[in-house]
């Protein structure tokens, strides 16, 4: 699960919380079903809807391997009580579940707590919107480096438009925010380009390549972002210049404007 579907999955549940007295039987089960289908979906299982008229005692069925869970949903007002717990156990009998899930809007009585405790050799879990809560918070989602990476250019570009508009912004950017400016920058008229680790970087913030002519060309790009209003000295070009003996380039050297 993804960070926006983990997202999606939070919204959902609080829309379930914040109108579920005003949604009739059916319509609970078919959002219930787009909150926990992602949910079991995390721990492998496929879900499947089975309610409505004559569903044998279940609302979803999730399935992993020769694993079947029964998922049952009651939209009653009151807590649940032990009668809801013998039924569920009954279902599950009769269609060989391994686990069965209740779910309640309204909690459930002190009497069926212990009693899905004590029934064997069915498992029985209770869960209501905290659970559903709860378990929604111990998912882990895995960022997409590429939407981390869509962010960042998205927010280059609104720094470059700023620029474009008073080269005062660039004394506001930190030097690794200039770093991804200029990267951005040459990018955007066609080069290829490196942003180079934030250490160790070897003397070398960004790396241009390009073909000019059927032939590759590469650039260096070295920046100095000295808010001081310091300028590049001589010790700084021979430095630069020690890069480059390593290299066969051709070489932008840059600093700060102003």
């Amino acid at each position: 699960m993804n960070a926006q579907e983990k997202t999606n999955l939070i919204k959902n549940i609080e829309s379930f919380e914040n109108c579920m007295d005003e949604l009739s039987p059916q319509d609970a089960e078919l959002m219930l079903v787009a909150i926990l289908t992602p949910l079991l979906g995390s721990e492998g299982y496929d879900v499947n809807y089975q309610g409505g008229i004559g569903d044998q005692g279940i609302d979803l069925l999730a399935s992993k391997g020769e694993t079947k869970v029964g998922i049952e949903y009651k939209h009653f007002k009151a807590k649940l009580g032990g009668d809801a717990i013998r039924n569920l156990v009954g279902a599950a009998v009769l269609n060989s579940f391994d686990k069965m899930i209740l779910i309640s809007k309204s909690g459930f009585s002190e009497h069926a707590k212990r009693l899905a405790n004590v029934v064997d050799p069915i498992s029985v879990e209770l869960i209501d919107i905290d659970g559903l809560k709860h378990w929604t918070s111990k998912i882990e989602a895995n960022y997409d480096e590429s939407e981390v990476i869509h962010v960042i250019r998205s927010c280059t570009q609104k720094i470059i438009e700023l620029i474009t508009r008073s080269t005062k912004a660039l004394s506001e950017l930190e030097w690794r925010d200039l770093e991804r400016v200029i990267a951005e920058v040459f990018s955007g008229i066609g080069f290829d380009v490196e942003l180079t680790p934030s250490s160790k970087d070897g003397g070398k913030d960004v790396i241009l390549e390009c073909i000019s002519k059927g032939t590759k060309k590469t650039f260096i790009i070295e920046i100095k972002h000295w808010r001081s209003g310091q300028k590049v000295g001589e010790k700084k070009v021979r430095e630069f210049v020690k890069v480059l003996a390593t290299q066969s380039s051709f070489v932008f050297s840059c600093r700060k404007v102003g």
